[in-house]
């Protein structure tokens, strides 16, 4: 549309682009289940496909001229066939979507497809998608739920539960299902819904498909072979109307199986496997630019490999952890790795950007690096504060831990936790927070302690209290996403959350660092590399969300307890630990304490 109208000569103006913008409001929420993320970026034209399945556009314009230029570029694109597709089409066909796995309109027409679209927006919202996990070379997978019994089997605590439960839904053919289970590495299925909200699915909200319904999954790889594509353990042929269709765009092999009204009336579970020969060999994969292989430390990765990786602590998806075990006839200590992110971004390998691995092994010391569920995952299930999932879920995977600690020969005494930013903050969470072991509970992980024998911050938040933060620096403007405060920016965020402080402090304290301090708190490392001043309490600072202003003042809380608490920064004219590397193994292989 911007290149129709400049070359007709009316050159774009932002404000043509925020006329057409609707922000969000209670008016639109209805339709927020319908809609794919970026709420707040929200167009005229979203709105009126999504509600009406046609297309409206408003525009505030000076000519006439430019907006009869600007439709004439839209209408094109309609005719075009999108990077991913086989036939034009605008929008594209896909509707809802979980992490690379696709549900899209059935039809081989514009009609067709058009009838789908409609039937499928008003109802995906009731719809669950997932796939094993982890993702494979050679295998693929796709499974949706649209009734209440189908996500209750989808539920499954583990694999094995599931095949039981699948078995009940396909009878014979499930076994085909558990063929292709039990040939892979996969160690668990990752839905986007929580199983407990699985589990209580009701069959009132059960949903009659009368218009077909397609799935894309993508291979990638340009000409993989021995496709064999199966629908609930039934192999499928190739086929537009009842089968699968398979052609090579935008990078991937698209996959895309479609299952006709007939079919798809009478099923509430859509089970898909795929497997395949890749057509070439990549012993190392894919690899990427030198400067992202450095800044993502990819060969220090490549060079440690981990002794369990993928390690599930939950149900979850993102409850995983990798595990290094240092070689030792005796329990050895354990570094506890919480990657940062602000909650909401990150992974558990980013534990190579910010600590020697291997440097921590030869010195006798075993390392676990630790995903969690995001903020993301907690606002999909409504939970509130979302930062709760986090943080409890860096409690349980301390806890799984150490009731592992016999077989994996870990010292339980001995574990320092640690991370960065985010990470950092959990850290420290953990360790000044009185201990969550449940004696009494059923759940023998749940007795083990949260307690540790010390723990570090690279650049950590220590409170997540606004108005006390705003105290300690002027600028800040951090945390009301973890408190569900949704912006598209961080200060758009922070100022309903400070205005919201008072009606949310019992919230806050329960999970701000800071405010679980006592003097039987474990000895804390922080340390602030990028900092560019000597930190000033109320002094305005250039990186306010890592600034070494909140660790000084848990550091003079800390030490006005009597717990060691050390800060380091550039410039600060201190000698000994300097960073969290040193820290640990020194505290981790002390004798002379406890």
């Amino acid at each position: 549309m911007i290149d129709a109208g400049n070359a007709a000569g009316f050159p774009s103006d932002r404000f043509e682009a925020d006329a057409q913008r609707t922000f969000w409001g209670a008016e639109l929420a209805p339709l927020g289940t319908k809609l794919w993320q970026g709420k707040p970026m929200f167009y005229t034209q979203h709105y009126s496909y999504a509600k009406y399945h046609t297309m409206i556009c408003t525009h505030e314009v000076a000519w006439e001229q430019s907006i009869v230029a600007r439709m004439k570029g839209l209408l094109k694109i309609g005719n075009k066939v999108w990077n991913d597709e086989r036939q034009p089409s605008y929008p594209v066909n896909r509707i809802k979507n979980f992490v690379g796995h696709f549900m899209t309109a059935y039809g081989n027409t514009a009609a067709d497809r058009r009838r789908s679209r409609v039937e499928l927006w008003s109802k995906q919202s009731q719809f669950t998608l997932g796939f094993l996990y982890p993702q494979t070379d050679g295998r693929a997978s796709l499974v949706c739920a649209t009734t209440a019994a189908a996500k209750r089997a989808v539920a499954a605590t583990d694999l094995r539960e599931l095949q039981l439960n699948l078995h009940d839904q396909f009878g014979d053919d499930a076994g085909n299902i558990t063929k292709f289970i039990e040939a892979g590495p996969e160690i668990k299925l990752a839905m986007e819904t929580p199983a407990s909200k699985l589990l209580t699915a009701k069959d009132s909200d059960d949903v009659k498909i009368d218009n077909g319904i397609s799935f894309r999954l993508r291979l990638p790889y340009r000409k993989p072979t021995q496709l064999d594509v199966r629908l609930n353990g039934q192999a499928l042929k190739p086929s537009a109307t009842d089968g699968y269709e398979a052609w090579f765009a935008d990078g991937f092999t698209q996959l895309h199986v479609n299952v006709p009204p007939a079919k798809a009336s009478k099923t509430g579970l859509y089970f898909i496997t795929c497997g395949y020969e890749p057509d070439e060999f990549r012993p190392t994969g894919w690899m990427p630019p030198a400067a992202v292989q450095q800044r993502f430390a990819t060969a220090i990765a490549d060079a440690s490999p981990a002794t369990f990786t993928d390690v599930p602590y939950g149900d979850h998806f993102r409850q995983t952890m990798d595990v290094w075990l240092a070689e030792s006839e005796e329990p050895t200590p354990l570094v506890f790795y919480l990657h940062g992110g602000g909650w909401s971004a990150q992974d558990k390998t980013d534990i190579h950007q910010h600590l020697d691995v291997r440097g921590f092994l030869d010195a006798g010391v075993s390392v676990a690096s630790v995903n969690y569920r995001l903020l993301q995952d907690a606002n999909a299930a409504e939970i509130q504060p979302p930062v709760q999932w986090p943080l409890s879920d860096a409690a349980r995977a301390l806890q799984f831990l150490r009731s592992k600690a016999s077989q994996w020969k870990i010292d339980k005494a001995r574990i320092g936790a640690c991370g960065v930013s985010a990470g950092g903050c959990s850290s420290l969470w953990l360790a000044m927070h009185d201990d969550m072991a449940e004696s009494n509970s059923d759940d023998l992980i749940s007795r083990e302690s949260t307690r540790l024998w010390c723990a570090a911050g690279k650049t950590p938040q220590t409170s997540l209290d606004p108005q006390q933060a705003r105290e300690w620096i002027p600028n800040y403007e951090y945390g009301g996403r973890a408190f569900g405060f949704a912006g598209a920016t961080r200060p758009d965020s922070f100022a309903p959350f400070l205005a919201a402080r008072d009606a949310l402090l019992p919230q806050i304290q329960r999970y701000s660092p800071i405010e679980h301090a006592s003097e039987d708190d474990p000895r804390i490392f922080m340390e602030f590399p990028a900092q560019d001043k000597a930190p000033v309490l109320g002094e305005r600072q250039s990186d306010p969300t890592h600034s070494a202003v909140s660790g000084l003042m848990l550091q003079r809380k800390l030490q006005a307890l009597g717990v060691e608490a050390d800060l380091r920064y550039p410039g600060d004219s201190q000698t000994g630990d300097s960073t969290m590397q040193q820290f640990l193994t020194k505290q981790l292989k002390r004798t002379d304490l406890k």
